[in-house]
């Protein structure tokens, strides 16, 4: 399989919920704007392992019998830079209005 990496989402906090969360807004801000990708690629979060211990990025992913996707890659990669300048992710992620004790599965979540 195929992959190249396309950056990152969220601010430089640790890793934890609110990174799960920035990834899942990033993933679905590109496949929303990008609208449906070439057979056999998907978007999705490449985890790369070093010393320290692991950190997350955004991949396009190609299965091996396709060629690379070259325009998407690049259109997916501008896409996230823009949609990464247009979010002040410290203002919205959750950690920043949750509680300890709220979470958005909770009943009590609007």
């Amino acid at each position: 399989m195929g992959k190249e990496y396309i950056g990152y989402a969220g601010g430089d906090w640790g890793v934890g919920p609110d990174t799960d969360w920035a990834y899942a807004m990033a993933k679905s801000f590109l496949n929303f704007a990008l609208g449906v990708p070439p057979e056999g690629v998907h978007i999705d979060v490449a985890w790369s392992d070093y010393e320290l211990g692991s950190y997350p990025s955004l991949a396009v992913f190609w299965d091996d019998f396709y060629p690379e996707p070259s325009k998407f890659i690049r259109c997916a990669e501008n896409a996230l830079n823009i949609f990464n300048k247009s979010i002040d992710w410290y203002m919205i992620k959750p950690s920043s209005f949750l509680d300890e004790n709220d979470s958005e599965d909770s009943s009590d979540f609007p």
